[in-house]
């Protein structure tokens, strides 16, 4: 039986690619926010827009979930 764990990819760069993407989208998310624009983001499995202050509460409340 291969006991590998499969959520870890041999290859370097694949491996790396998460945190790219969580930074990616950090990034972007900062740029809306600076920019005062909405950004897509998945809620549920729908794509919706959301404008820098829904993205702060959404924060928020994520942040306050986590904490308990």
């Amino acid at each position: 039986m291969n006991t590998r764990n499969i959520g870890l990819p041999s290859d370097k760069d694949l491996r790396a690619s998460a945190d790219a993407l969580r930074r990616a989208a950090l990034q972007a998310r900062e740029l809306a926010r600076q920019t005062g624009t909405g950004i897509a983001v998945d809620q549920h499995g729908r794509v919706v827009v959301m404008s820098p202050a829904e993205l702060d509460q959404r924060d928020a409340s994520d942040a306050a979930s986590t904490a308990k």
